[in-house]
């Protein structure tokens, strides 16, 4: 009976250890199939899966890891990707990007781990502060009036720390820490000379018909220039002496640049002036139909056409 008993208890050993290597060769998987526990609840099942999951990311692995370009080979027994470089002593941080050839929660022997190292160089650059240009008074005919250079720009200077980022040798980008002025810059001033007056220059009388007509009424001429003359400051200006909306200045909406080559030291916006030197380039020659079309063809509509120009 001792006997008997000795040989069961053996029996009973040998078979306990056959199955525990037979479910260490076989892949465990085949021994729970989904299907035999198609009936269970799902909480059961779950913790069946978590339960073989765990037995078997507990076996040794082989992983290679690749880091600086350089790639070593491991056996190891972790459980995730992560997991595998902690306990290999490989940089795990933000600085770093990991790719794998396994999923993020299971490591699968013969996997690749690829770490990318991101780093940050600091720089100082020296960088030109531009200088800005300041125009005194109003250039209204650039070709004929003449600039004299008051004050020479000089450009400024300052430091900036850029901080720039890298992924292995790869620019990624960068961005200004800080930076300080070493020089301010220095205007440089311009003061433009001749063809040019500001309307601020001249009596500000604003839209005043009735003191410009009675300039024209007091003029040595026929009533018909006169006429012409009211009529077409009028409709050119509101006769308004510093009228400047527009490229056309003053009361008869002259080009700069014609003024001031024929009158060079004459102020456009002199309202005397402009009456004056309209009346006498008309009776030169200067036909309003060319000077004044549009306001000329609404004269014609009232009045007869200048006795004294062809038509």
């Amino acid at each position: 009976m001792i006997e008997l008993a000795t040989m069961s208890r053996k029996k009973i050993f040998f078979t306990l250890l056959i199955s525990i290597l037979f479910l260490e060769i076989y892949h465990i998987d085949s021994m729970f199939p989904v299907s035999s526990y198609s009936k269970g609840s799902p909480s059961v099942l779950e913790e069946t899966f978590r339960n073989k999951k765990a037995v078997l990311d507990e076996k040794i692995k082989i992983v290679t890891v690749t880091y600086n370009k350089n790639s070593s080979m491991y056996l190891t027994r972790s459980i995730t990707p992560t997991q595998a470089l902690l306990s290999l002593g490989y940089p795990v941080s933000n600085s770093n990007r990991i790719f794998s050839t396994s999923p993020a929660d299971r490591l699968y022997t013969d996997s690749h781990i690829l770490i990318q190292t991101y780093r940050r160089e600091l720089s100082n650059l020296t960088v030109e502060i531009p200088f800005r240009t300041e125009t005194k008074g109003t250039v209204l005919c650039a070709k004929l009036a003449k600039p004299v250079i008051e004050q020479e720009g000089v450009l400024g200077v300052k430091t900036q720390i850029i901080e720039k980022y890298y992924l292995e040798d790869k620019f990624i980008s960068e961005r200004i820490v800080s930076e300080s002025i070493d020089k301010e810059p220095v205007d440089k001033i311009i003061s433009y000379t001749g063809a040019n007056h500001d309307p601020d220059s001249v009596t500000q009388l604003g839209y005043n018909c009735n003191h410009w007509n009675s300039v024209v009424d007091s003029l040595n001429a026929t009533d018909e220039e006169k006429q012409w003359l009211r009529f077409t400051m009028k409709w050119e200006s509101g006769c308004n002496a510093e009228h400047n909306k527009g490229f056309y200045k003053g009361l008869f909406q002259w080009s700069p640049c014609l003024w001031y080559s024929s009158y060079p030291n004459d102020n456009i916006f002199d309202g005397y002036a402009q009456i004056r030197n309209t009346l006498n380039k008309v009776r030169a020659g200067a036909h309003p139909k060319y000077m004044w079309p549009a306001v000329y063809k609404k004269y014609l509509q009232q009045y007869p056409p200048l006795s004294w120009l062809p038509e």
